[in-house]
């Protein structure tokens, strides 16, 4: 589950929304590298007072304990789907890890965007 605000500002105007959601995950380990994910759940889009179904699919490859490579569509209900790929370098391997994405909207022309982030994936019990 999640809960987050975003703000964006154009020529024409600024558009301010908050979003929040919950998603089933799976995950099926193929090979002791390569791995295939699928998520489902819905959206709350405050913009358009409606909630919108999601549906995920990825997999990922682990060439080397602190590498790994992955490919990804996401779809919410009344957008295009999102394409991705990306890499993941691990700060610390399983926990704390550096993301570069690359990435583009179907059907949207211009749409091409490049990524770069942080993710906590450890649990914090230690």
């Amino acid at each position: 589950a999640w809960a987050g605000h975003s703000h964006e500002s154009g020529e024409e105007e600024t558009v301010s929304q908050r979003d929040k959601g919950a998603l089933a995950i799976a995950s099926w380990s193929i090979t002791e590298t390569l791995s295939a994910h699928f998520n489902l759940g819905a959206l709350r889009n405050s913009l358009d007072h409606r909630t919108e179904r999601l549906a995920n699919a990825a997999i990922s490859w682990a060439p080397h304990e602190r590498v790994l490579v992955f490919a990804e569509a996401l779809h919410q209900q009344h957008q295009p789907t999102t394409q991705a790929l990306g890499l993941r370098i691990w700060a610390v391997p399983e926990s704390l890890g550096l993301d570069f994405t690359a990435s583009r909207q179907t059907g949207v022309s211009n749409s091409r965007a490049l990524g770069i982030g942080f993710g906590w994936y450890g649990d914090f019990g230690g």
